[in-house]
């Protein structure tokens, strides 16, 4: 039997999902662009975070920004590069990983330090 793919495009979509897949007692696995995947199971749907893209925003002065989870690394920073800014994490396959992968994986490499 294929994987189910769930793809929202906003948060509403994906809480809506979510809330159903709850109510049928479905697991759910979340996936990014799947640069940590670790294989799948039959018996579970997958939600997908990579059309989540809408909502950065971004306090340059505060050094704060709030990131969608479907954001790539290489994306965040080409945003943040206008105010001179970048997000110092390198994890594996750091221009294709997402925000959301990278804070589930704990994936952030060693230029976090």
């Amino acid at each position: 039997m294929a994987e189910t793919m769930l793809e929202p495009e906003d948060a509403a979509t994906a809480a809506t999902l979510l809330a159903d897949a709850s109510a049928r007692g479905t697991h759910v696995v979340v996936r990014g662009a799947n640069t940590a995947a670790r294989g799948s199971d039959d018996n579970v749907v997958s939600l997908s975070t990579r059309k989540l893209t809408t909502g950065l925003t971004h306090f340059a002065g505060d050094l704060v920004a709030t990131v969608p989870a479907g954001l790539t690394l290489r994306e965040l920073n080409a945003a943040l590069a206008a105010e001179r800014q970048w997000l110092p994490l390198d994890p594996p396959h750091a221009g294709d990983a997402t925000i959301g992968g990278i804070v589930a994986t704990n994936a952030s490499g060693p230029l976090r330090h």
